[in-house]
């Protein structure tokens, strides 16, 4: 009996440390395809898929998730209204394109004026795309825009129902390869840059599991260094695990700029996105930028 139980003791302090991450399927997002191999047997990485960035911070809110890899869009906003939730480190700039139908007429920002333009609302995309128009002194106003769901712009871009998108990675280039859309271009010349997603996680959580954060970060640091130097991995994990076509996927993440420091340059293009976050209306107030902002973890 002393030895079984002994036995017993010994299995329980063996057994691994739960983390479970929530993360969308989408090329900016492949580091944490990695996470389990490179933290090994101390920690069970759980991987759960969400859909939409809101329902991740409720998940986060919840505890029912303890890290989400989403848009720096839904942080700013769950903070906004007073939500406990926090960047812990950076996971991607980049991986936005804006894509017009290939047989348009549409060759320039300016010629967007009067079309069918693909709208997601509130997200990063509808931001950077607003900063564009403000660039050629136009608003939203002097567009036709239509509400669509993210997954649904490529194919309302084929069917014809919309002329103009700005949509993520790899479903913007796809709509390239596949020939019925043609890039305008990144929209990356604004105050806004280049930012784009970046990892949440419940403030109570940085307080009462550091080490978890701190292993979490290191792990996705270590993927995207991996990753960074050799892009046709990233590009095989993307078809494996989530089915993303290979060359579509390997050509997508040229426009994707995986990352995971927290440092000044990140600070800056977040406060400018909030402010225009706030300008148009989608935020009531600027959250403090230190409040939603941990970079204990994430600095070089």
């Amino acid at each position: 009996m002393a030895l079984a139980g002994t036995v017993s003791t010994g299995a329980s302090a063996q057994s691994p440390k739960l983390m479970r991450v929530g993360v969308h399927k989408g090329v900016v997002f492949v580091p944490a395809l990695l996470l389990q191999s490179i933290l090994g047997s101390n920690w069970k990485v759980e991987l759960s898929y969400f859909g939409s960035p809101a329902d991740m911070a409720n998940a986060i809110v919840s505890h029912s998730i303890d890290i989400g890899y989403t848009g720096v869009t839904i942080a700013a906003i769950a903070r906004s209204k007073g939500l406990p939730i926090v960047l812990a480190a950076s996971s991607a700039g980049k991986g936005t394109a804006i894509i017009v139908g290939a047989k348009t007429s549409i060759h320039k920002m300016e010629d967007v004026r009067g079309k069918r333009f693909g709208q997601v609302v509130g997200g990063i995309q509808d931001v950077q795309f607003r900063e564009e128009l403000r660039k050629v002194g136009m608003t939203i106003k002097d567009i036709n825009p239509i509400a669509i769901a993210f997954a649904d712009l490529p194919q309302a871009l084929q069917g014809g129902s919309i002329d103009v998108f700005c949509g993520g990675e790899p479903f913007s280039t796809k709509t390239i390869e596949d020939g019925y859309g043609r890039l305008l271009k990144y929209p990356y010349d604004t105050p806004v840059g280049t930012i784009n997603a970046g990892i949440l996680t419940h403030e109570a959580t940085v307080q009462s599991n550091p080490d978890m954060i701190k292993a979490f970060v290191g792990a996705h640091r270590d993927a995207v260094t991996r990753l960074r130097g050799n892009l046709d991995e990233a590009a095989e994990l993307g078809n494996k695990n989530w089915g993303f076509p290979l060359g579509i996927s390997r050509k997508a993440l040229d426009n994707v700029d995986l990352r995971w420091v927290i440092d000044d340059s990140f600070l800056s293009d977040l406060g400018n996105y909030m402010a225009r976050m706030k300008d148009l209306g989608i935020i009531a107030s600027v959250p403090d930028i230190n409040k939603l902002v941990v970079r204990d973890f994430a600095r070089a």
